[in-house]
């Protein structure tokens, strides 16, 4: 089922690109629309962090719309750009290269300007997190795709990998590593590979009671003024895994 572009924001008129992009979100996850609300042009008035950011979920959710509807060589083509736009988000200064978060009183900020490589490392892998697990994410629809065409072993391997480097190098908690180390499960037990599956199962009942995944960030996060880290932590939110 799929609803026109027009209807889908019941929002007020100071809603931006960024509050449509999310109410689409909400919509592709429920099911409810499978077609864009948000293009290019939506983005453009965005300050540059916001657009680059908007621009890599609008390309997500638009792969996902395609992979449900069965056109797997595009949502493959789609998700392949927006993980390019998310490399992009990665690499811009306001990411890679943060400013101080200026400090409460005199020593701190002597102690900072003191020892300014660490904390930019600190504030970087901070901000880091949320848009390389965004990138993981989409890059899940990419074993999706294979694992929809019959290639079901692939899929595993890609997607074992993406998992692999999740708990690697972020936050087991982050929302989204359970769903991709389930499918993992699954799959491996439909290939007859029970020692992968018995693993995975492992590794995601990790997953629970204290150490259970972080509740899912809220509009309120990215309330205007944004912030980088608001803005990031969007991005991270509006991109869904691809089979919910």
């Amino acid at each position: 089922m799929s609803v026109s572009p027009t209807s889908v924001s019941e929002s007020s008129p100071g809603d931006d690109a960024i509050d449509r992009l999310w109410a689409w979100c909400q919509l592709v996850k429920s099911g409810l629309s499978l077609q864009a609300t948000v293009g290019d042009d939506d983005t453009s008035s965005l300050p540059d962090a916001e657009r680059k950011v908007a621009i890599a979920v609008a390309r997500h959710l638009s792969s996902v719309c395609a992979f449900k509807l069965g056109e797997f060589g595009r949502a493959r083509e789609i998700a392949e750009d927006a993980d390019r736009r998310w490399a992009v988000v990665l690499a811009s200064d306001v990411v890679a290269k943060p400013l101080l978060t200026p400090r409460s009183n005199a020593f701190h900020m002597r102690l900072a300007s003191r020892h300014a490589e660490y904390y930019r490392s600190v504030e970087q892998g901070t901000l880091a997190q949320w848009g390389e697990a965004s990138r993981l994410k989409g890059r899940f629809l990419l074993a999706m795709v294979l694992q929809a065409g019959g290639e079901t072993s692939r899929a595993l391997a890609e997607a074992s990998a993406i998992a692999d480097e999740w708990r690697g190098r972020l936050s087991a908690r982050l929302p989204g590593l359970g769903a991709i180390e389930l499918a993992c499960a699954n799959w491996a037990s439909t290939l007859g590979r029970s020692a992968v599956s018995e693993e995975m199962s492992r590794r995601l009942s990790t997953i629970a009671d204290r150490a259970a995944a972080y509740a899912d960030d809220t509009p309120e996060i990215w309330s205007r003024p944004r912030g980088i880290e608001s803005v990031l932590r969007f991005g991270f939110a509006a991109t869904p895994i691809a089979w919910l």
